[in-house]
């Protein structure tokens, strides 16, 4: 098997992995209410301040969705937390055999300037 590909067994036990570290996330809000802190920033608000961890749910995400899933939620805008585009781009090489659809999804990343 290549280095440069992710089966999809390995890509369900990386889904498996980032969702058991964002779960982290809301065991450490759980314990602040009971401190009774509370961020005054919403969720959104949070995402935007720290965009790495927009970036992280992403990739969790990515690693389960079909290449059309990828295409709609890029079209959205749910992306654009990948400063480098070319991060996106070498996944999905990674994550799906080459192939027309793969190629087609590969341009349309690209062309983002």
């Amino acid at each position: 098997m290549s280095a440069n590909y992710i089966s999809a067994e390995d890509s369900k036990a990386l889904k498996a992995i980032c969702e058991e570290i964002l779960g982290i996330e809301d065991l450490i809000l759980l314990e602040n209410e009971k401190l009774g802190w509370e961020s005054k920033l919403s969720q959104q608000q949070l995402n935007e301040y720290i965009p790495m961890l927009s970036k992280f749910i992403q990739l969790k995400d990515i690693m389960i969705l079909s290449i059309s899933e990828i295409g709609e939620r890029y079209k959205l805008g749910f992306f654009n937390c990948f400063e480098n585009i070319e991060d996106l781009v070498k996944l999905v090489q990674m994550l799906f055999e080459d192939s027309d659809r793969r190629d087609t999804l590969v341009d349309i990343l690209q062309q983002r300037v």
